[in-house]
C-alpha cells in the first residue's frame, strides 16, 4: 500500500492568495517553516505570486536563509518513481521535484496538495536537515540555563502546529 498526505503547507492560515505554489508548499513542509516565510524566500529568489518557480533557484535561496539542503543522487539518469524513492529513503525530510511539480516526502510519506501516486516520477531530490547548533548558540543557551528553541513538535511556532495543520486528509492508494 502506498500512503500519502494532503497538505497546503500552511497556505490557508497564511492569508496569502497564491496558486501554482507547489515549490513553496514543499519548502514549508520539509523545512518546518511557515508558509509566509517560505513565500518570502521565494520572493527573494525572484518568484512572483501565482507563478510557478524553479526548484533549484528556490533551494539555492533557502540555503542562503539558513536551510540545509543536500542534493541526493538518484540511481538512474532520468527519473525514479515515488514508490522506489520511498523504498530507498524511508527516513528523512526530502524536497523532491518531478516534471513541472514539487512535493515533500517525510519519513517515507509524500505530502502534497493533490494525489501523489506510486508511479509519480521524481527527477531531483534534496535532503532537508535542521541546521547544526553553533558553538555560540550552545554558550548562550548554557548562560541562560534554558533549552534552545528548535523545530521539535513541542517548540514549533504556534502559527503552524506540526502535527495536524499540514495534514488535512490521509488516503491510501492500493
Amino acid at each position: 500500500m502506498f500512503r500519502f498526505r494532503i497538505t497546503d503547507g500552511g497556505l490557508n492560515r497564511s492569508g496569502i492568495d497564491d496558486k501554482n505554489n507547489c515549490t513553496i508548499v514543499a519548502l514549508a513542509v520539509t523545512s518546518r517553516i511557515s508558509y509566509k516565510r517560505a513565500y518570502r524566500i521565494g520572493e527573494t529568489a525572484g518568484r512572483k505570486r501565482g507563478k510557478g518557480f524553479l526548484s533549484s533557484r528556490l533551494i539555492y535561496e533557502a540555503r542562503r536563509h539558513g536551510i540545509h539542503a543536500q542534493a541526493i543522487p538518484l540511481p538512474t539518469r532520468r527519473f525514479i518513481t515515488a514508490e522506489r524513492f520511498v523504498e530507498l529513503h524511508p527516513k528523512g525530510r526530502f524536497y523532491v521535484r518531478g516534471s513541472c511539480h514539487a512535493f515533500a516526502i517525510i519519513n517515507g510519506v509524500p505530502y502534497d496538495q493533490s494525489l501523489v501516486g506510486p508511479g509519480t516520477r521524481i527527477t531531483d531530490a534534496w535532503l532537508i536537515e535542521r541546521p547544526p547548533r553553533s558553538a555560540s548558540s550552545r554558550k548562550t543557551t548554557a548562560a541562560h540555563s534554558q533549552p534552545a528553541q528548535d523545530s521539535t513538535p513541542e517548540n514549533h511556532p504556534p502559527s503552524l502546529p506540526i502535527n495536524d495543520v499540514h495534514t488535512t486528509d490521509v488516503r491510501a492508494v492500493a
